[in-house]
C-alpha cells in the first residue's frame, strides 16, 4: 500500500479528478432529475414506485421482516426520508436519479482503478511489465466516458426498478474494489509473496459491498456472483502452467463473494422473526403466473424485446463493448471481469429466448453494463488510433458514437412517466381513511377494478397504488376484485371471454373468500372508469370520488382529508431538490467508509455514495433487528451513527499507516524481492 493510503496501483487524488468526478455525475443526476419540471410529474416515475412506497411504508409499521427477502430498498428509502426529514413519496422520486449518478460514480472508480497504470515505485518491476502505459488523459477520458455511458445506461431501470440499479451499483463498486487488489497477471513469483494488507482490505470492503447488494436484490446476487466466478476462472485458465491459484484472482474473489454471501445470508436469517412477510401479486408477470397462464409470458415477454431493443443502440454499443473487451488497455482484471460479463449476459439472452417464459430478456439486457463500461474503453483505443490522422477526426468520431448512445438513453427517457395519477391516489387516500375510522383492523377491505382492455396491468397498478395510499396497518387488509360491482355482490366472477381478464377475476375472488370475515366493498371510479353509475346504483357515496357497495354494514363518511396528508409533492422541482440531496448525504455517510477501504485516492471519493448505501443497508438492517425503529429519530441516530463509524475507521487506518511509515519501524507492506 503507497504511503497516502490509497489501495495498491489506485491513482492519486487530484483537484481536477474531484472536480470532474462531480461534473460528470452531477450531468447524471441532474438531467434525470429535470424530467419533473420538463414535464410537470407530480408523482414518482415507473410503475414499480408503487411497490417500493408501500413496502416501505409496511416496514416502517411492521418492521422489516414484513417485506420479505428484499429489505434493502425500503431500509435505504425509509433512512433517506427520515433523516431528511421529507415525505417518503418524495425520496421514491428522486431515487431513481441518485441510484444512477451512484452507479456512474462507481463505474468511474471501476474503470479508474482498473485501467490505471501504477506511478513508478509503487508496485515491482513485475507488476508493471504487462502493462500499457496509459497518458493522464487517456486515464480520465477512459472512466469519465465510462461514468457517462452507465449513468445514461441506467434509464432502463431507474423508472422504478431500484432494487435492480442499487444492486447494479453496489455490485460494480465491489468489482472495482477486486480490481485495486488484483494482482497484474503476470507469472513473476516476486508476485506470489506481495504482502495481503491491501488485497485483504479490498476483498473485506468489497465482501461487504456484495452482502449488501444481496440483502437489496438476493436474485441478482446469483447473476453478480456468476460474473465474478467466471472471472475467476479464466484468472486461473489463462496463468502459466505450474503457477498456484493462489496467484491469480480467484482467492480474492472467491473470499469476496463467500464473505457477501454470509453477510446477506445472516441478515435474511434475522428477518425470520417478527411479521411475516406480505406476499401479493406486484407485477402482471406474478399475475398471470398465480392464475396459471404463464404460458402467456412467452409473448409478452416477445412483445417487450421486439419493442424496447432499438433503446439500447446495440449497432454501436457492442461493437466498442468488444473492442474494449478484447483489447489490452489497464490491468487484466478488468478485460477479465468484463470477458466474464458478456459470457453471462449472452447466456442470460439465450436462456430467456429459448426459455421464453422464464424471465424477460429485456431485463438481462438492462443489467449488460459491460455494453457502456467497454464501449468506453473501445471509444478510447479509437480515438487512439485515429489520432494520427488528426485529432479533429477522432474527436468527431469519439463524439458522433457517444451522441448516438446517449440520445437511445435519453429519448427512452423522455418516455418515462407516472402510472397513476393524483386522483386516483386522492381517492384510494380518502377510502383508507375512512375504513380507519369505521372498521376494525383485520376487516378485508376489498377494491372493485374493472377496466376489460388493459387485463392484469390495470389491477396490479391499482392494488399497489392503493396499498401505498390507505394507513400503513390496513395494507395487509386490501384485496382486489376484478370485475362488475353487480357480480361482485352477487359473489360471482366477471366473465368476458378474454382468458386473461377471467382467470384474474376467478382468482382475486378466490382470494377474497379465503379472507373471510365481513369485507368492506369499495368503487373508485378513478380505477374503474365505467362503474359510476352502477357503483351509485349499488352503494353509497362516502367521499369524493369513493363509493361504498351496500352489503348490509353500516356506512359513514370518510373524515375529511387534512392538509398536507395527501401524498403529492406541492411541486416537481421538490423532486430535484431532494434526489440532490439524498446523492449528498449518501457521500457524506459513506465517504468515511470508502477511504478506510482504498484511501484517499480516487477510489475513496468515487465509491462514497455507494459505501453510503451499503453502510445504511446493513447499519440500518442490524439495528431495526435490535429495536432501532426506521422512522422518527430513528433514521437519523441510525445515518449519524454509521457515518460516525465510518470516519472513525479511517482515522485509524491512517494513523496507523502513518505510524508504519515512521523511521526505524517495520512497514507491513512491502514488496517481496
Amino acid at each position: 500500500m503507497s504511503s497516502d493510503g490509497s489501495a495498491s496501483g489506485a491513482p492519486p487524488l487530484t483537484l481536477t479528478d474531484v472536480l470532474l468526478l462531480a461534473v460528470v455525475t452531477a450531468g447524471v443526476l441532474l438531467p434525470l432529475l429535470a424530467l419533473y419540471p420538463l414535464r410537470g410529474f407530480r408523482l414518482p416515475i415507473g410503475a414499480d414506485s408503487s411497490v417500493y412506497l408501500w413496502w416501505s411504508r409496511l416496514a416502517a409499521h411492521d418492521g422489516l421482516s414484513a417485506v420479505g427477502f428484499r429489505p434493502g430498498l425500503p431500509t435505504v428509502g425509509l433512512l433517506l426520508s427520515g433523516t431528511l426529514h421529507v415525505p417518503l413519496p418524495q425520496v421514491l422520486g428522486g431515487l431513481g436519479a441518485t441510484l444512477s449518478a451512484t452507479l456512474a460514480a462507481a463505474s468511474a472508480a471501476l474503470l479508474g482503478m482498473g485501467s490505471v497504470r501504477a506511478r513508478k515505485g509503487s508496485g515491482s518491476t513485475s507488476e508493471l511489465r504487462h502493462e500499457r502505459r496509459w497518458s493522464r488523459g487517456g486515464w480520465r477520458l477512459t472512466w469519465a466516458l465510462g461514468a457517462i455511458l452507465s449513468g445514461a445506461f441506467t434509464v432502463h431501470l431507474a423508472d422504478g426498478y431500484f432494487a435492480n440499479l442499487a444492486y447494479a451499483g453496489l455490485f460494480i463498486a465491489a468489482a472495482g474494489l477486486l480490481a485495486a487488489g488484483s494482482p497484474t497477471g503476470d507469472s513473476d513469483p516476486g508476485r506470489l509473496r506481495r504482502a495481503g494488507t491491501a488485497p485483504r482490505t479490498t476483498a473485506a470492503a468489497a465482501a461487504a459491498l456484495l452482502g449488501a447488494s444481496g440483502l437489496i436484490h438476493p436474485l441478482f446476487f446469483l447473476v453478480g456472483a456468476a460474473i465474478l466466478a467466471t472471472a475467476a476462472v479464466i484468472s486461473v485458465i489463462r496463468q502459466a502452467p505450474g503457477t498456484p491459484v493462489r496467484a491469480t484472482d480467484a482467492p480474492q474473489i472467491g473470499g469476496a463473494l463467500a464473505g457477501g454471501a454470509v453477510l446477506a445470508g445472516c441478515g435474511l436469517l434475522s428477518l425470520l422473526s417478527g411479521a411475516p412477510p406480505l406476499r401479493v401479486d406486484t407485477s402482471r408477470d406474478a399475475v398471470l403466473r398465480r392464475s396459471g397462464l404463464g404460458s402467456a409470458l412467452r409473448a409478452i415477454y416477445a412483445d417487450r424485446l421486439a419493442r424496447h431493443w432499438a433503446r439500447y443502440v446495440l449497432p454501436v454499443a457492442v461493437p466498442l463493448s468488444l473492442w474494449g473487451t478484447a483489447g489490452k488497455r489497464g490491468r487484466p482484471f478488468l478485460q477479465r471481469l468484463l470477458v466474464g460479463w458478456w459470457v453471462v449476459l449472452v447466456a442470460g439472452v439465450i436462456v430467456t429466448t429459448v426459455f421464453s417464459g422464464l424471465a424477460p430478456a429485456v431485463r438481462v439486457i438492462a443489467f449488460g453494463y459491460v455494453l457502456p463500461l467497454g464501449a468506453a474503453i473501445g471509444l478510447v483505443l479509437l480515438w487512439d488510433r485515429l489520432a494520427h490522422r488528426g485529432r479533429l477526426l477522432a474527436a468527431a468520431v469519439v463524439v458522433v458514437l457517444t451522441a448516438a448512445m446517449l440520445a437511445g438513453a435519453w429519448i427512452t427517457w423522455l418516455r418515462a412517466r407516472p402510472y397513476v395519477a393524483g386522483g386516483q391516489v386522492r381517492a384510494a387516500t380518502l377510502a383508507g381513511r375512512m375504513a380507519e375510522a369505521t372498521t376494525p383492523p383485520g376487516t378485508p377491505l376489498v377494491f372493485v377494478v374493472y377496466q376489460r382492455t388493459t387485463a392484469a396491468f390495470l389491477p396490479v397498478v391499482a392494488g399497489n397504488t392503493i396499498r401505498a395510499a390507505v394507513p400503513p396497518g390496513r395494507i395487509r387488509d386490501v384485496y382486489l376484485y376484478v370485475g362488475t360491482p353487480r357480480d361482485y355482490l352477487a359473489g360471482r366472477p366477471t366473465l368476458t371471454g378474454v382468458p386473461e381478464h377471467d382467470a384474474m377475476s376467478r382468482l382475486f375472488l378466490r382470494d377474497i373468500q379465503r379472507a373471510g370475515g365481513s369485507p368492506m366493498a369499495f368503487v373508485l371510479p378513478a380505477f374503474n372508469p365505467g362503474a359510476r353509475q352502477a357503483a351509485a346504483k349499488l352503494g353509497t357515496r362516502v367521499a369524493p370520488g369513493v363509493f361504498v357497495l351496500d352489503t348490509g354494514r353500516p356506512v359513514k363518511r370518510a373524515p375529511a382529508l387534512a392538509a398536507g396528508e395527501l401524498p403529492v409533492p406541492t411541486l416537481p422541482w421538490r423532486f430535484v431538490l431532494v434526489g440532490v440531496s439524498c446523492f449528498l448525504l449518501l457521500v457524506l455517510i459513506g465517504l468515511g467508509w470508502s477511504t478506510a477501504a482504498t484511501g484517499w485516492g480516487f477510489g475513496g471519493v468515487a465509491l462514497a455514495p455507494a459505501f453510503g448505501i451499503a453502510a445504511l443497508v446493513i447499519g440500518g438492517i442490524a439495528l431495526e433487528r435490535l429495536g432501532a425503529p426506521l422512522t422518527g429519530a430513528g433514521p437519523r441516530v441510525i445515518s449519524a451513527g454509521v457515518a460516525v463509524c465510518g470516519y472513525a475507521l479511517s482515522y485509524w487506518r491512517r494513523r496507523r499507516r502513518v505510524r508504519e511509515d515512521l523511521p526505524g519501524s517495520e512497514p507491513t507492506t512491502q514488496i517481496a524481492q
